[in-house]
């Protein structure tokens, strides 16, 4: 659902490191959900059925010297379409040892990388680390944030930041919700606003250079405003817990939903004003 390489290597930069990336996309738009694939086409043998990417020597060589200098690599769809890590590797029986967050950590032959579900390759790999100080990569992240909310960023045709709100409040309005997908997506933002509100609260208490006073009230605002995104996101995914999703279409669930995503909506508004006002004081 969005660009890999510029959002991923954008957010590296950010954090102070610049990376390399060797991918391969098949298509520009929402693959099948894996949840809902029949296991069969998840299996070792149906990768083995699946054309070897162009790119793969490329991709397996970036891997390789990563390794050898200490650096685990991002990859996506090692076993389902997500992300996790490769961290190891075996020459005699050409196979990664490779995890993610859902419960794989197992190895995964060389020739199996990019032909998943979704047939895409992607690994990123970190090159060097920047020379780079606290307020460039605020600065820096402030802008990458800023963007996704006005939908600046590039991806296929689907509404990212504050518009994605009116798509997903519409989707409810029309019954057309999937409910294994929306439980995800509750899950997922859910989390990434919780991430968030620790990550300014983390800054506000730790970030003691006095340059930060400036900014530090803000900053406490925008981790209160994420908190309570936070908190609306954990109201949706009780009513519409993953992986089973729930009643999303039944009229009282949408219409419950709608009243939810319309709070979040403005506390979202809210925090884009907070982070404006942040980023022009920082540039002073």
């Amino acid at each position: 659902m969005f660009d890999f390489d510029n959002v991923l290597s954008e957010g590296m930069r950010n954090l102070g490191f610049e990376v390399k990336v060797v991918q391969q996309h098949t298509q520009m738009a929402p693959g099948p959900n894996a949840n809902q694939a029949a296991p069969s086409l998840l299996t070792a043998a149906a990768r083995e059925k699946r054309k070897l990417p162009e790119v793969l020597p490329e991709a397996l060589s970036l891997i390789h010297d990563a390794i050898d200098r200490g650096h685990a690599v991002l990859s996506w769809d090692l076993f389902i379409p997500e992300f996790g890590l490769i961290y190891g590797y075996d020459t005699e029986t050409r196979q990664f040892q490779a995890g993610d967050n859902c419960g794989h950590d197992k190895p995964i032959a060389y020739d199996h990388l990019g032909r998943g579900l979704v047939e895409e390759l992607f690994v990123l790999a970190i090159d060097k680390q920047l020379d780079i100080d606290q307020k460039t990569m605020l600065a820096n992240a402030l802008r990458t944030i800023l963007h996704h909310y006005r939908q600046e960023t590039s991806g296929p045709a689907c509404a990212h930041g504050l518009a994605a709100y009116d798509a997903w409040r519409e989707a409810y309005l029309q019954k057309g919700i999937e409910p294994n997908g929306n439980a995800y997506t509750t899950a997922v933002v859910g989390d990434a606003r919780r991430h968030a509100s620790l990550f300014w609260k983390e800054i506000a208490e730790t970030w003691t250079d006095a340059q930060f006073d400036k900014i530090r009230p803000l900053v406490k605002d925008a981790g209160e405003l994420y908190t309570q995104i936070a908190d609306e996101y954990a109201t949706l995914a009780h009513r519409f817990p993953f992986p089973t999703g729930g009643n999303p279409n039944d009229p009282d669930e949408s219409r419950e939903a709608v009243q939810v995503l319309d709070r979040i909506k403005k506390l979202e508004e809210q925090a884009v004003a907070v982070l404006e006002q942040m980023q022009e004081k920082l540039s002073v």
